[in-house]
């Protein structure tokens, strides 16, 4: 697990166990993101939708052509999906589309991170970026929230299980182990906590936006 998904997956979380209603998990892979409300949050219905059906979602699509009807949802979850989309301004617009009027979409995507499910890695999104993403459809951001620093994005790079970043993790990891003591186990809640508390905007491991649908204007 990246510091990028601690974080990222941290903020969705508390964002999306306000949020009740009709709930879509887009790209809901193989864990969820709508499985975390605790007791008292709001009563949700959650549908998950992943293109690759070995993920076993409760429906197959593409989030290019979402299969469901205008106005479905309350809220809309996409926690690293965007990334991966090769037309998001497309998908941002099926996005708002299957949202009802007043109802949030919560969306994470990584910045400072590295290339990762290739062939199927297209873009990363400053904030401007996710700003002008959302633009063009009804949705509204009404938050936005970078997390990470210069640290924490030098130890994604450098320590990520890749093929291509093995060796400086080994290197890394028996200098660690020769010079400093056994460390203690970190909670992930404590390290989500940190990302924000000490996050550089200059420096993000990524962002996440809630946008909320505007309600549609009075005849």
């Amino acid at each position: 697990m990246t510091f990028e998904r601690i974080g990222g997956s941290a903020i969705v979380s508390d964002r999306v166990a306000r949020l009740g209603g009709t709930t879509l998990d887009l790209g809901a892979g193989l864990v969820g993101h709508t499985d975390h409300a605790a007791a008292g949050t709001p009563p949700r219905h959650v549908v998950t939708l992943d293109i690759d059906t070995a993920l076993r979602p409760d429906v197959t699509g593409d989030a290019h052509a979402l299969p469901f009807a205008d106005e479905t949802f309350d809220t809309v979850v996409a926690s690293q999906v965007f990334e991966h989309l090769h037309d998001p301004f497309v998908a941002a617009s099926e996005l708002c589309r299957v949202l009802k009027p007043g109802g949030r979409a919560v969306v994470a995507v990584p910045f400072l991170y590295f290339l990762h499910q290739l062939p199927h890695d297209y873009f990363r999104y400053s904030a401007n970026g996710l700003r002008s993403l959302f633009e063009p459809t009804d949705l509204r951001i009404e938050e936005l929230i970078g997390y990470g620093n210069r640290l924490t994005v030098v130890a994604d790079l450098l320590l990520t299980s890749t093929p291509g970043s093995s060796v400086p993790r080994r290197a890394v990891r028996s200098v660690r182990r020769r010079v400093l003591p056994p460390r203690p186990a970190t909670p992930r809640p404590a390290v989500a906590r940190a990302l924000q508390r000490f996050h550089q905007p200059e420096f993000p491991n990524g962002y996440v936006a809630v946008a909320v649908r505007d309600p549609a204007p009075s005849p």
